[in-house]
């Protein structure tokens, strides 16, 4: 292994152990650090954001029928992952999510590409 890899390596375990130690969990890939939207933007205004990257920043919830939204103050947008799952015990956890928007009905959805939960 080079020691370029091997200093990539030890990096991303140190920052992921970091993570780990503040009470961060996260599913997916890594976030970019983009500049957050808030959810109820981005759902009352879907055309403006269909097929950008956004993040958003709230409290993870799940509806009765499973279907996961992200929620601040009286704005929610649903979520949808990107190849992987997010456990049930997330429910009520603020997040950061990062993914695409999409067209879904008369709204959008974000397509979370990584989901950061912080406990």
């Amino acid at each position: 292994m080079s020691p370029l890899r091997r200093a990539a390596g030890i990096l991303a375990l140190a920052c992921s152990l970091a993570g780990a130690a503040n009470g961060e969990e996260l599913y997916g890939r890594p976030l970019r650090g983009l500049t957050a939207v808030a959810p109820g933007e981005v759902a009352k205004n879907p055309a403006k954001y269909s097929g950008r990257s956004v993040r958003v920043e709230g409290t993870l919830r799940r509806g009765k029928d499973g279907g996961l939204w992200v929620a601040q103050g009286e704005g929610v947008l649903g979520l949808r992952t990107d190849g992987f799952t997010l456990p049930a015990a997330v429910d009520g956890a603020p997040a950061a999510a990062e993914g695409r928007v999409s067209p879904e009905g008369d709204g959008a959805i974000l397509v979370a590409s990584g989901v950061e939960v912080r406990r």
